[in-house]
């Protein structure tokens, strides 16, 4: 596995040192229908990155970063002063407080996520310039939706429960159609898609966690070579470039970027762990990463 290497970290300004207090989120999932074992591994060293760090948001404790489109408008959480978890929208050096908690940004802005009610019940929706759409799969048992990617053509991917398990789905026009089941999966999370119409699906058999593209109709199993205790892709783009997690034979949390069969490590200098959960068509991924002192530090990697 190639390891990423990095020629600055830019900070913000009078960046405000932070305590963690929640782990960040791991959203947060290829090519057509190949099973990989171990894929090829390049030689070549990948170019040198810039990693730049968001800016303090004063309302927050922590910042997660989640997704980034290619206006490098950036979708994440917050842990907030007051102990609750905020969805966040960051474009043009301003942030912009979400009623949900968001999954995915497309590249026309539109944001899905979910909103977390004081009743414990959950609702989720389709941001649209200023305007919240309801998104629910018809029959599903209550509080079991969830929305989890959208891609530029509108086409939505989730989850939803009934009696039998839980079930990917896609949602177009208007139009819900559950996914088929991962082979032998009980419990099926269809993460994210792209304009081609790969998804990612986080899938849980007798024998755990495997994660899989979804792609015309069938399933490939997707895998980092050093994944022992699981590989999580996070997200897709329009090049079929994936990031994500695994936990090696340590079980430590590392993290990878995806490209043509090849995979690189990312890892920021100097970090406990890093985790990477979106990237956009020009090649930009955001995620999160810890320090030595275990502050948080939500990042852009640009090539």
């Amino acid at each position: 596995m190639n390891t990423a290497s990095f020629s600055s970290v830019v900070a913000p300004p009078n960046r405000r040192q932070r305590a963690c207090k929640r782990s960040a989120p791991l959203m947060a999932a290829m090519f057509a229908l190949l099973t990989w074992a171990t894929p090829p591994l390049s030689a070549a060293p990948p170019p040198p990155a810039k990693v730049t760090l968001l800016p303090d948001m004063p309302e927050a404790q922590d910042l997660f970063a989640i997704d980034i489109n290619n206006s490098e408008q950036i979708i994440g959480s917050y842990y907030g002063f007051d102990d609750n978890t905020y969805g966040f929208l960051y474009e043009k050096g301003a942030y912009f407080t979400l009623d949900i908690i968001p999954s995915r940004i497309n590249n026309l802005g539109q944001i899905v996520g979910t909103a977390y009610n004081s009743d414990f019940s959950v609702t989720n929706y389709l941001y649209d310039k200023g305007v919240y759409t309801s998104i629910e799969f018809p029959g599903a048992v209550e509080n079991t939706t969830l929305v989890l990617g959208i891609n530029d053509r509108g086409q939505i991917t989730g989850s939803y429960a009934d009696d039998q398990g839980i079930h990917g789905f896609l949602y177009e026009k208007g139009v819900y159609s559950a996914l088929p089941d991962a082979p032998g999966a009980q419990i099926n999370y269809a993460q994210c898609i792209n304009n081609q119409g790969q998804a990612i699906v986080w899938a849980y058999d007798a024998l755990g966690f495997n994660n899989f593209i979804y792609s015309r109709g069938g399933y490939s199993v997707f895998a980092a070579p050093d994944g022992t205790y699981g590989s999580y892709p996070n997200d897709i783009n329009n090049a079929g470039q994936i990031v994500g997690v695994y936990f090696d034979s340590n079980f430590d949390t590392q993290s990878f970027a995806y490209n043509r069969g090849v995979f690189t490590s990312i890892a920021i200098p100097g970090a406990q762990f890093t985790t990477a959960t979106g990237i956009n068509d020009l090649g930009q991924i955001v995620g999160t990463y810890y320090d030595a002192d275990s502050l948080s530090h939500s990042f852009v990697l640009s090539r």
